[in-house]
């Protein structure tokens, strides 16, 4: 097999520490490849045959025969049926439970920007004897440009602790970009993730989890080319407009389709209703009623971007402080999109507006129930890390079925906290329970009434936990990370 080495380099791992890296390769190409949005598995077999008599027999497959339909859509609905069937019948690829340690993976990539870049599917032949793995990009339509490389490549664990990348020289294949971009853009990133083993990305939590990868990538293009450009051409803010549009863009997605399964689980067609508390520059609110979704978006102080949107636009300054007038009976949904100090009682709002309330949140500054800053407790886990459980486990007083996903935002705060309201507990129970909570978590401020005669505190929203030593933000602030 006429595989040319390009570059190789040595690296003292173990072979586990090696497929790790392989791993974080397959499951994230989004990391390196700026080409792609996100990946779907639709493969993933153990095969008993030579892994280089595979190759050679995935490399002459022509994808674009798998389906006779003319339609962009259809033509890239491949499934792993329909792949395995057509390698079945061309390659005699079988699906074993023993033999050979060699694996076929294959994902369908989907691009960015789907205009320019073709739908691809990416093949991996992972082979645990010799130490390597060997890829071959298809795009499905030739017309656009691919994805991945247009040359198979090999990476490589050699015994003598050296690493080599390779490139398949079927025809003479000059050096082209997309070799450059293997050389100083993938093999640096597999050695770097060779030594951090799976710390780069947690196999234990992936991204877009909740929600199909492949309707997320079409409509993140449709609402980025409805919205993106006019946004960032006409931002009044001193914040990044790249960011912070392309950011909320995405969360509108990821709302969008979230809500669109709920709909279809629950067979209803009405419309969710949404609260965006602490909602910035109202750029999620706007998106989402522009979507058709009626709802409302409130923070301490209003943004410049706020006149540029339609004036019908429900946004509104108040101050929010935890207490008997902050429940929305009424609210389907209850956001908390970087909601600062608010972000640890967006799911004790929701829990007593009604049995019914569900909350979307994305944490990112940390904040105590008081209003303080939250300090870290573990020194073996990252704040983020661990206030991401401080949350959650509120979300679980709560009583909320709570579900962790990771969004694909402009941001390193990316995991969000998805609360649906369990019905199987008496209200008094779970109210009882998230009283004690409070009175835990909190420094109620009871010492004011010890020496005032004749007050009813029995009714009083501070004695029943609502009302704490909170201290919402300031109004006047010089930065704010929502814009």
């Amino acid at each position: 097999m006429d595989f040319r080495t390009i570059t190789r380099k040595e690296n003292k791992v173990c072979a586990s520490q090696f497929f790790n890296a392989i791993d974080i390769w397959c499951h994230n190409p989004q990391i390196v490849n700026r080409r792609v949005l996100a990946s779907v598995e639709i493969l993933n077999i153990k095969v008993c045959h030579d892994i280089f008599e595979i190759f050679q027999r995935i490399d002459n497959l022509d994808i674009s025969c798998l389906t006779n339909d003319n339609n962009e859509e259809e033509k890239s609905d491949i499934d792993s049926s329909r792949l395995l069937d057509a390698l079945r019948v061309h390659h005699q690829v079988t699906a074993v439970t023993s033999g050979k340690k060699s694996r076929l993976y294959a994902t369908k990539q989907l691009p960015r920007v789907p205009r320019i870049f073709a739908v691809g599917i990416e093949f991996f032949l992972l082979s645990v004897e010799e130490n390597s793995v060997i890829n071959i990009h298809k795009p499905l339509f030739k017309v656009k440009q691919p994805l991945g490389p247009t040359t198979a490549y090999m990476l490589q664990q050699d015994t003598d602790g050296y690493t080599s990348l390779r490139v398949y020289q079927s025809n003479n294949v000059i050096r082209d970009s997309s070799i450059e971009w293997l050389e100083k853009q993938l093999f640096p990133s597999i050695l770097k993730w060779t030594k951090s083993e799976s710390r780069i990305v947690p196999k234990s939590l992936p991204s877009l989890s909740l929600v199909s990868a492949e309707k997320y990538a079409k409509l993140y293009y449709e609402l980025k080319e409805k919205y993106g450009t006019r946004l960032i051409k006409n931002w009044p803010e001193n914040t990044d407009p790249m960011k912070f549009v392309y950011e909320d863009i995405a969360i509108s997605t990821y709302l969008l389709l979230l809500w669109e399964k709920e709909r279809f689980e629950r067979k209803s067609n009405d419309l969710q209703t949404f609260l965006d508390l602490g909602c910035g520059n109202g750029l999620l609110v706007y998106i989402l009623f522009n979507e058709g979704y009626r709802g409302l978006g409130i923070d301490l102080r209003k943004r410049k971007i706020w006149d540029s949107y339609p004036a019908e636009t429900p946004l509104q300054v108040s101050t929010i402080v935890p207490s008997s007038t902050t429940v929305y009976p009424g609210v389907d949904w209850i956001i908390g999109n970087h909601s600062d100090e608010l972000t640890p009682w967006i799911p004790v709002i929701a829990a007593r507006s009604s049995n019914d309330c569900r909350f979307f949140l994305l944490p990112c500054c940390p904040y105590e129930l008081n209003g303080a800053k939250y300090q870290r407790y573990c020194a073996s886990k990252s704040q983020y890390s661990e206030y991401i459980d401080y949350v959650k486990s509120i979300c679980v007083e709560c009583g909320f079925t709570t579900h962790v996903d990771k969004l694909r935002i402009p941001s390193t705060k990316r995991i969000c906290l998805i609360g649906w309201q369990t019905d199987t507990e008496e209200t008094k129970k779970r109210e009882d329970r998230i009283q004690r909570m409070l009175s835990a978590k909190t420094t109620l401020i009871r010492k004011k009434y010890e020496s005032i005669e004749a007050v009813d505190v029995a009714n009083d929203d501070t004695v029943n936990g609502w009302i704490c030593d909170f201290k919402p933000r300031d109004k006047v602030e010089k930065w704010r990370e929502r814009g």
